[in-house]
């Protein structure tokens, strides 16, 4: 894997740089290095039915823990009244 010296433009890279991209970027939260490495094999057929229910499965927990997520928070931090003073 390589490893690069981000530009102080550039502090982090994430993810991939296009859609059409096998190569992706990684920054490494405790130290600040900045990975690449290379998708190995990317699928090009469709998803098997097995495949669609599991993303169905994921996409449906997902959602659920952002609302729950979404939830806490507004719990957390209530939003203040127009009239309310702060303190």
């Amino acid at each position: 894997m390589a490893e690069i010296k981000p530009m102080a433009l550039i502090e982090s890279m994430k993810k991939k740089v296009c859609e059409h991209s096998d190569v992706y970027f990684r920054t490494n939260k405790k130290t600040g290095k900045v990975y690449t490495g290379k998708l190995c094999n990317p699928s090009t057929k469709e998803p098997s039915v097995t495949q669609t229910a599991a993303r169905a499965r994921f996409a449906k927990v997902s959602a659920a823990v952002r609302a729950i997520l979404a939830e806490v928070e507004r719990e957390l931090r209530p939003e203040r009244r127009p009239d309310q003073r702060l303190s």
